[in-house]
């Protein structure tokens, strides 16, 4: 394997992490927001608070007023409304980059087992995820 696709390999392996990550404050935010470090005064609980953080991409909930807070905060920018929503975008651009950087791998890989190295990339893979998410949901976020 060549100096670039050493590089890319690493990148990817970053990447899986992050989706991990960011799997673990999403999971920590919906099921164990309570016990999690996020329930503290000093953070905005109208952004990490999934009980409310929800209505943000509404202009007055509340009130009845359903219409978008802002342009798209509905849809596409849903991201930039609360906590939940901002993890799983970064959860799913970690995944897109870890793709399409791994389609690009594959032009790169010229060794005579192919299958055996895509097949220790996907265990490594799969390992490096779970350990970005249990970093973040058991590790990291949940106050002991």
């Amino acid at each position: 394997m060549n100096k670039r696709a050493g590089i890319i390999l690493v990148s990817i392996f970053i990447l899986v992490f992050l989706a991990g990550l960011f799997k673990g404050v999403s999971d920590t935010l919906q099921f164990h927001y309570a016990k999690s470090i996020f329930n503290q005064e000093q953070y905005n609980q109208s952004y990490f608070n999934p009980t409310l953080s929800w209505k943000n991409k509404y202009k007055d909930y509340n009130s009845g007023d359903k219409s978008p807070a802002f342009v798209a905060s509905i849809g596409p920018l849903v991201a930039l409304t609360d906590a939940w929503h901002l993890a799983q975008a970064i959860q799913i651009l970690a995944w897109s980059l870890a793709l399409f950087l791994s389609l690009f791998l594959g032009t790169l890989v010229l060794i005579k087992r192919k299958i055996l190295f895509f097949m220790t990339f996907f265990l490594l893979n799969y390992l490096i995820f779970h350990l970005g998410f249990i970093s973040a949901y058991d590790w990291l976020l949940i106050l002991k």
